[in-house]
């Protein structure tokens, strides 16, 4: 539970800070990269939705692509370990 306020924390410090550059985002293309030590795609997917939820607002936003990768905790110490990518 306290991971999913930290993130929602995050995604609300990126939107209040885009607050006021509102006009100078609209009709861009946007490309969500998301990274976490995870062992599954499915934890990641509120994150995507966020974007998603929040790039709605803007005018004439597009979603172009979006990368997700995720792997078990301390996969960072371990270069012969594979990390997993997926797109959601």
């Amino acid at each position: 539970m306290a991971t999913v306020n930290a993130d929602v924390a995050r995604m609300k410090t990126v939107i209040d800070r885009t607050v006021a550059r509102y006009t100078s985002i609209a009709k861009k293309d946007f490309y969500f990269i998301v990274t976490a030590a995870v062992s599954s795609k499915a934890a990641l997917e509120p994150t995507i939705t966020g974007f998603r939820a929040f790039t709605s607002c803007l005018p004439g936003a597009k979603e172009k692509a979006h990368r997700v990768w995720h792997g078990r905790m301390g996969n960072w110490r371990h270069p012969d370990k594979p990390r997993h990518e997926t797109s959601l």
